[in-house]
């Protein structure tokens, strides 16, 4: 995804962090490491999503989306679609460059939830196209399990039911491990990504 009309304009990280916690609009997605987890699910996921159909989710169905002017709303976008391009640049020029980012707690230790939970929240509309990863008995289920193991039992529980319990132990320290999640589920995406691409333009 690109759009380079504005991109002077659009939100730095630390704006947009801004705006998404003091949105009047109450923004479904509030925080940074949400919403590097969804983007990340978008961006690794079995199908392209097109911007206009996730920045609802993210913003709210409220959300000033004409992008006729410069709002407040529109440098939103406009930073989010940066956020999106950076994780895609990473993952596909320097996958062992990517790092999740994370939230924290209030005494300040890394947090790992908001962040999973911001990756299922990507994943609970389409959970159709990703059901092969859904499914706890099978092999490919071991890819997105260190994901879904650190994120709230609620996102636990929306994706997977009941097999919510299957779910490995959380690590004390899953970066490394959740990073290598989301390279390997891109490369096991990527040829379902095609696939829909090259449907898409027939």
């Amino acid at each position: 995804m690109s759009d380079d009309h504005g991109r002077a304009n659009a939100m730095g990280v630390e704006e947009l962090a801004a705006y998404l916690a003091e949105a009047t609009l109450n923004p479904p997605i509030a925080d940074l490491a949400t919403l590097d987890g969804y983007l990340s699910a978008l961006v690794v996921g079995p199908k392209f999503i097109h911007p206009q159909q996730f920045m609802p989710e993210v913003l709210g169905p409220k959300a000033d989306l004409s992008l006729t002017a410069w709002t407040e709303a529109l440098r939103a976008v406009q930073g989010i679609a940066a956020e999106y391009n950076r994780i895609a640049t990473t993952l596909s020029d320097q996958p062992r460059a990517y790092a999740p980012r994370f939230g924290r707690t209030a005494d300040g230790h890394t947090d790992p939830s908001p962040w999973c939970d911001g990756f299922g929240r990507a994943i609970r509309p389409r959970r159709r196209l990703w059901k092969r990863l859904l499914d706890t008995g099978r092999a490919e289920f071991r890819m997105i399990d260190p994901i879904l193991a650190h994120a709230s039992p609620a996102t636990a529980r929306a994706l997977l039911g009941p097999k919510a319990l299957d779910l490995s132990l959380p690590e004390a320290h899953p970066a490394p491990t959740i990073a290598a999640a989301v390279v390997t589920l891109r490369g096991y995406w990527m040829p379902d990504r095609a696939k829909a691409s090259r449907n898409a333009s027939r």
